[in-house]
């Protein structure tokens, strides 16, 4: 049986500790919500499985499994391919392949905190569709 999603929960994988620290810091005192953070992909998996969180924020260069082998393996599976992912990387070459994979929120380093904020707030807080 699928477990919901923790609503304020954020999954943070980045293997930089500078960037997740401040990437915790930034979400707990502006978003407002709590935090688990990984620094490689295997662990980040293993701990989306575990928390089911609202959205996960990920590097997409990781040791290990990437973040776009996170991606899939979440896409993969029934009861984590709803989890909205944000992809952050340095390398904008990868904006492309993430759009032609569906996704739709792509953070290139470095960003700015209100782009940052801006993304997550959209993400948090998807337009309502109301049937007619």
């Amino acid at each position: 049986m699928a477990r919901n999603r923790s609503k304020g929960v954020i999954v943070i994988i980045e293997n930089d500790e500078g960037i997740a620290a401040f990437l915790e810091e930034t979400i707990r005192e502006f978003v407002g919500k709590r935090t688990v953070v990984a620094h490689d992909g295997e662990t980040g998996l293993a701990v989306i499985r575990r928390v089911r969180p609202q959205v996960v924020l990920t590097d997409i260069t990781l040791p290990g499994m990437s973040g776009i082998m996170v991606f899939d393996a979440l896409q993969a599976s029934p009861e984590t391919a709803t989890i909205p992912v944000i992809f952050m990387s340095s390398r904008y070459e990868f904006r492309r392949e993430m759009h032609q994979r569906g996704v739709k929120h792509f953070l290139e380093k470095p960003f700015a905190l209100d782009h940052l904020l801006s993304v997550l707030t959209e993400v948090l807080n998807p337009p309502q569709t109301h049937a007619a």
